[in-house]
């Protein structure tokens, strides 16, 4: 049996590309509970990134319900997220886990994704693995349109949860299809579909506010204790430009005419940071920049703790938020990270925007 780290709704790309490639023994790990958060951090370095002690706690869970088999991705790069494949294996090895395969690729080459899938599918042709990996790509689009949908429809639905099932069975369906013309039919259903089934308050101008950060932090629920979720309870309109999707799209990164989201925010980052310094830092500085063109009102900045390349964004922003006017707000993620505290800090920021938007002050 085969599993991956969880990691919110993206993870449905691992579980639907194992399909793909004909592996049906695999195990889609559930969001990480307060038991392996705990699992983690007992087995991991304490000063590490916190997303690696999720994951650490995930896996290790996974493979005592019966995984010996880890997909994980590894690469070059400045962030320490490089290193997680050996730490992971490693601390399996110590605690005795001898018999399981670790799996991996260089998450920047996406031939060595192509290689790696190959040799854990079930005797799939190369063409097969690599229309998979395309379909991989298209997937994660339409996963990203179903949560900017989610992201607006749920902080004006009517019926609490409707929203949520609609996205629900999207997902699914996204997860089961195949065909191209399918995929097709399916991105311009997804509006179509939150539209018809969902009953929402038609507020002129809602408040609009973009999550920027760490990519573990901002897409796994999990970890940012559904802080998404928590936006739209306030009224208040979510959406986020991070995304799998720099890892995922192969055919994005083949296809010169396409404007990969990551690269476009980094060009519109250069002012403040010129330089890839790791992890998301250009990216979140990007986003600001961006969104604030667009004419979105406030900006939530999440990082975990001991995050570098986001303490690096985090100590630029004020200067961002100076120069363009967006304002603000970074809230950092560890173990201990209590929804209520988080709450409260949420509430004060969105109600200044909300006063900023609709009483000028």
């Amino acid at each position: 049996m085969i599993t991956y780290p969880p990691f919110g709704p993206s993870g449905y790309i691992f579980l639907a590309g194992l399909k793909d490639i004909g592996r049906e023994d695999f195990l889609h790990l559930p969001r990480p509970t307060k038991k392996m958060i705990s699992l983690g951090v007992a087995h991991s370095p304490e000063t590490i990134c916190t997303p690696l002690k999720y994951c650490v706690g995930a896996l290790l869970t996974g493979i005592e319900m019966g995984a010996t088999e880890v997909v994980f991705p590894s690469g070059t790069g400045t962030c320490r997220f490089s290193t997680y494949y050996e730490l992971i294996r490693l601390i399996a090895e110590d605690i005795g886990y001898d018999d399981v395969t670790f799996h991996t690729f260089d998450y920047h080459l996406p031939f060595d994704l192509l290689r790696m899938f190959k040799s854990i599918s079930n005797n799939k042709s190369t063409w097969e693995v690599f229309t998979s990996l395309l379909r991989a790509g298209i997937r994660n689009r339409l996963l990203d349109d179903v949560d900017e949908q989610l992201n607006y429809y749920r902080a004006l639905e009517i019926e609490k949860g409707s929203s949520e099932r609609v996205a629900e069975g999207l997902y699914q369906q996204i997860i089961n299809t195949r065909k191209r013309r399918d995929f097709s039919k399916l991105k311009n259903d997804i509006p179509k579909t939150f539209k018809e089934k969902v009953e929402i308050n038609h507020i002129k101008n809602p408040v609009r506010v973009v999550v920027v950060g760490e990519i573990y932090a901002v897409l796994e629920p999990g970890m940012n204790q559904d802080l998404n979720k928590r936006i739209n309870e306030l009224g208040v309109v979510a959406k986020t430009g991070v995304s799998l999707r720099k890892y995922t799209d192969i055919g994005a990164k083949i296809n010169p005419f396409i404007k990969e989201p990551h690269k476009v925010a980094a060009k519109a980052a250069k002012k403040y940071l010129p330089h890839y310094c790791g992890g998301d830092a250009q990216h979140t500085i990007g986003d600001a920049v961006l969104y604030k063109k667009k004419g979105w009102d406030g900006l939530i900045h999440l990082y975990p703790y001991t995050c570098i390349p986001e303490l690096i964004a985090k100590d630029i922003l004020p200067k961002v938020q100076q120069d363009i006017g967006m304002p603000k707000y970074s809230l950092v993620f560890d173990e201990k990270a209590d929804g209520a505290a988080i709450q409260t800090r949420l509430e004060a920021f969105i109600n200044m925007l909300k006063r900023k938007k609709y009483l000028g002050n």
